[in-house]
């Protein structure tokens, strides 16, 4: 069929519809060209930026390279200067200790009057002969054991055993000293029904507890008191503790942490015979034994150190 001609309405609405379509047609394309240029420049601050952040990371890397390789090869100078300092003290030790402990004999021959009778007066000036003998040889095995526990690693033989017995057996090595000093010095086992039991290593826990013992009389005035006790944590019946407590001149809290370290000496003291080693040597054995070595003291009021041993430790890597 023939269609029938448009009308001038028709004519009118398709015109204005035409003219619509071309002013949205001409925004969007405005539009578009308005995001053009922001995409251009976007792209001009963007790119430099880009540029600078990856010039940036590339100095870094070059930098943490650059540290990395100083910090190794620092390390690698460290260890041969650890061990070559090592090795020295090693022969030094070797040196002194055989000198040394020829010397003690030689004056536990004298008072055992095998080269004939001292006089009393000659008796007490070998006796001191002895005593610093004995501190010099203390030092020398200190010293030994530090720097062997930093480069070859001291050795853990752990059995089992009754840490209250052996405790009490070493502290009796230490009754002749304390009466020469006039200090009182006791022993405690709560060990209950049945004894504290513990697999660590005897000669270590020898080791820790003369060193407290002995320092414990060493620095407590005559007529003062040194106790031992040892017990269950009251916390964990997995630990047993070893205290030392004493009525000494007390360790003022801000020194707790730095008697630990090798060389240091609480300021005061100087006048008692020291190096600063041996508590320093005796925590890093108490850690290996999967323990610990605490000190509680303030000025005025004695020190109490405490030596934690884990009944099961397990094997020190």
């Amino acid at each position: 069929a023939q269609s029938a001609p448009l009308g001038a309405d028709a004519l009118d609405a398709a015109e204005q519809l035409d003219a619509h379509l071309t002013t949205v047609s001409l925004a969007q394309r405005a539009q578009i060209q308005n995001l053009e240029r922001l995409d251009v420049a976007l792209a001009l601050v963007l790119a430099p930026l880009a540029v600078g952040a990856a010039g940036a990371l590339y100095w870094a890397g070059r930098r943490l390279l650059f540290f990395a390789h100083t910090a190794e090869s620092r390390r690698e100078q460290l260890v041969r200067v650890l061990e070559s300092k090592a090795a020295l003290l090693r022969g030094v030790t070797h040196d002194l200790k055989n000198p040394l402990g020829a010397a003690y004999v030689c004056s536990e021959l004298m008072t055992d009057g095998v080269v004939g009778p001292l006089a009393p007066p000659q008796q007490d000036i070998v006796r001191r002969v002895q005593d610093l003998l004995a501190v010099s040889l203390g030092t020398v095995n200190d010293l030994m054991d530090l720097y062997r526990s930093e480069t070859e690693g001291l050795r853990i033989n752990s059995v089992t055993l009754d840490v209250g017995a052996l405790i009490a057996t070493v502290v009796e090595d230490y009754t002749g000293e304390s009466h020469h000093e006039n200090i009182s010095l006791t022993t405690e086992v709560r060990s209950g029904q049945a004894p504290l039991m513990a697999n660590t290593d005897p000669v270590r826990v020898r080791q820790i507890v003369g060193n407290l013992v002995s320092n414990a009389i060493k620095y407590t005035p005559a007529g003062g008191t040194v106790a031992v006790t040892v017990r269950a944590a009251p916390r964990s019946r997995d630990i047993i503790e070893v205290e030392v407590r004493d009525s000494g001149p007390g360790i003022d809290p801000e020194y707790h942490e730095r008697i630990f370290e090798e060389f240091f000496r609480v300021p005061g003291v100087e006048s008692v015979a020291g190096t600063g080693v041996g508590l320093a040597i005796s925590r890093r054995l108490a850690r290996m034994l999967g323990g610990d070595l605490t000190v509680d003291s303030s000025v005025g009021r004695g020190s109490t150190f405490t030596l934690a041993l884990v009944r099961n430790a397990a094997a020190p890597r």
